[in-house]
């Protein structure tokens, strides 16, 4: 069973921790393409480097760009929070397995006494 399966949960909502890592190191990929991209672009045959547009991008690009970082890292965090959840409720679950289990081999006082 994968992250968030099972007990009545809908398999195509299943999370896994590896596909939030690459989204967010797509993220931070695709922030830095749209810098480079916009150095490089050309409006009405004038490069944007240097012009008005340009230094509107200047300011905006870095917001941009950390906004990006920043839903990066915390879709990061909770990758990581996930995978603990996972391990802690797998943890528990065969915990409890092994408590049932010890508990239905122990026999109870004049339970089976004739």
């Amino acid at each position: 069973m994968g992250y968030g399966a099972g007990r009545g949960a809908d398999a195509s909502m299943e999370v896994h921790p590896a596909s939030l890592r690459s989204a967010s190191l797509e993220l931070r990929n695709r922030a830095e393409l749209l810098a480079a991209q916009v150095r490089d672009t050309v409006i009405d045959d004038r490069p944007v480097a240097g012009s008005r547009v340009a230094e509107v991008l200047s300011h905006v690009g870095p917001v941009l760009v950390a906004s990006v970082e920043a839903s990066s890292a915390r879709m990061m965090q909770f990758s990581v929070n996930l995978e603990d959840c996972a391990s802690a409720y797998e943890q528990a679950d065969d915990e409890f397995a092994r408590c049932v289990l010890e508990s239905s081999n122990r026999s109870i006082p004049g339970e089976f006494e004739t």
